[in-house]
């Protein structure tokens, strides 16, 4: 069981370093972040956005004499299409999102014939370490897929899933969450949830375990799951919330984050590379242990 978002520095150190190909990086918490992470020798950092605001932030935090390459970009849409296209032409190379907007950056990344896709979906994977939770708690997704249908969800758990087994979770156990515990037609996610628990059943999918619709409470607390008796591997234990659509996502990630004093990490998932995309407002930590998980896939 992991408890600690630092378990996964220990894993990324197994890891061949990686380039970390950062656009727009004139952010003081994005170097903050990539310089620690440069530092612990978890990746080789290649810069690209405006060489004099990054050298000028560089020295603001008094790190600006290690000898790391910069790439010189002014325009924010300029820097993001080519670092996009570095990370493509470079195996073992991750993509972070610096000063850029979430939208010019992801038109990049898709992209059909220079853009980072595999023909799988691309989803987004938070992992959250709670002060209320015995263990590592994984949230999908609240950043790319805007309102999925049953077919996209099937999709970002499958990613989730390869994730996590990657991370040494032979079976993660997945929760599929609505407002309730049963299947009511005129709630459209435990319709989904249901659905998606029979296609698992059906197809014998053995990497995981899954149920739903399970409600929030019932996910994470072996209490709630018992005073209403569901009986589940799942209820009370999971490692993986599947979300109704991104509002939720989003709305409950943000909120163990800003909220509920959790340590946060996330990655975007189903891509050639992982693609480091934090938000703006995210700590220099949320940052740099963004970038360990991304190493460690």
């Amino acid at each position: 069981m992991i408890t600690h978002l630092s378990h996964f520095e220990k894993l990324a150190k197994q890891t061949p370093i990686k380039k970390l190909i950062v656009a727009c990086a004139e952010d003081e918490n994005v170097l903050k972040a990539v310089i620690e992470c440069y530092q612990n020798n978890f990746v080789e950092p290649i810069l690209f956005g405006n060489t004099i605001k990054i050298k000028f932030l560089l020295k603001k935090l008094n790190i600006e004499n290690y000898n790391i390459e910069i790439i010189d970009f002014p325009n924010p849409e300029q820097a993001a299409s080519k670092a996009v296209e570095y990370v493509k032409n470079n195996s073992n190379s991750i993509l972070m999102k610096g000063l850029v907007k979430s939208n010019v950056l992801l038109k990049k990344i898709i992209k059909k014939d220079t853009g980072l896709l595999t023909g799988k979906l691309l989803s987004h994977i938070g992992l959250v370490e709670s002060p209320y939770y015995h263990k590592i708690l994984g949230i999908t997704d609240g950043a790319i897929n805007i309102n999925p249908k049953i077919h996209h969800k099937i999709e970002i758990i499958k990613n989730a899933i390869l994730f996590f087994n990657k991370l040494g979770y032979q079976q993660p156990k997945i929760a599929v969450l609505g407002a309730i515990e049963k299947k009511n037609e005129k709630i459209e996610s435990t319709v989904h949830a249901a659905e998606i628990k029979n296609y698992f059943i059906k197809n014998n999918i053995k990497n995981c375990l899954i149920d739903g619709p399970l409600a929030l409470d019932n996910a994470i607390s072996h209490a709630a799951a018992e005073s209403k008796k569901i009986k589940s591997e799942v209820a009370g234990d999971a490692d993986i919330l599947v979300t109704p659509n991104i509002d939720a996502g989003n709305i409950l990630y943000k909120s163990l984050n800003f909220l509920g004093g959790s340590t946060t990490a996330g990655v975007i998932i189903g891509g050639s590379s992982p693609i480091v995309f934090t938000s703006r407002a995210d700590s220099h930590k949320t940052k740099y242990m963004s970038v360990i998980l991304a190493c460690t896939q």
